[in-house]
């Protein structure tokens, strides 16, 4: 019937129940990282190489980390590992570095639960060109004689070459190399310089030889060795 609601359903909305709660999804939390990264050599030549090694940790709770380590200096990429039990390692050429000091970068990305985090160190390349060291060892007086069992001399070593690095010294086949920087000064050998030192050997027997064989580097990775021997007469 014209203007009839009779017969119409009539919906009771006071009936009808809340139904379910809804909610909005939050955002899952990542643990924050650290990482710090170290090299193997810290000082190397050009034609060397050194391996660089990152350890992700993180700040809570006891599972590794995983993911990728991508390591840099400055805008150039050195390459990338996997990390495996928090560390991921790469071997870099002193040839991908520039001479001089670098700073290496290790960055990790992040991974499922990981937040991303980067670390930093430095390394110093030297150039392998330049004048190669000649060291001679020298002793004076030689042979040496005795006053009241004293033997008193004077060990030179002389460098007719480039700066170089006195690496270890040993007296008859004895390591004394801790005593280089006390009883020379310094283990650096400038180029065309001389390092000494005055000794004096006591309770040794007349006729003994006393046998001083060093060891050094150059900067470009170049060894070498001198020996002298002293006679105690």
């Amino acid at each position: 019937m014209a203007g009839s609601l009779e017969g119409l359903l009539v919906l009771d909305l006071t009936s009808v129940s809340a139904g379910p709660a809804w909610a909005w999804p939050t955002a899952a939390t990542s643990v924050a990282t650290s990482t710090t990264v170290s090299a193997s050599l810290a000082s190397f030549a050009q034609n060397a190489s050194t391996v660089l090694t990152a350890t992700v940790r993180p700040a809570s709770g006891t599972t590794t980390p995983t993911g990728m380590v991508t390591f840099t200096s400055g805008s150039t990429s050195l390459g990338s590992a996997a990390l495996s039990n928090g560390t991921a390692s790469i071997t870099v050429a002193g040839t991908s570095l520039q001479v001089g000091s670098d700073t290496i970068t290790a960055s990790y990305g992040g991974a499922s639960g990981f937040s991303s985090s980067s670390g930093t160190t430095t390394v110093t390349v030297s150039s392998t060109s330049g004048t190669a060291s000649s060291v001679t060892a020298t002793a004076t007086p030689n042979p040496v004689s005795g006053v009241n069992s004293v033997w008193t001399f004077n060990v030179a070593l002389v460098n007719a070459g480039g700066a170089t690095t006195v690496k270890t010294m040993t007296i008859n086949g004895a390591n004394y190399s801790g005593y280089i920087s006390s009883w020379f000064g310094t283990t650096q050998l400038a180029a065309n310089g001389t390092l000494s030192v005055n000794l004096q050997a006591r309770g040794v027997t007349p006729g003994t030889n006393e046998v001083f064989v060093f060891t050094g580097a150059d900067p470009s990775g170049r060894t070498w060795t001198a020996n002298v021997t002293v006679q105690l007469k």
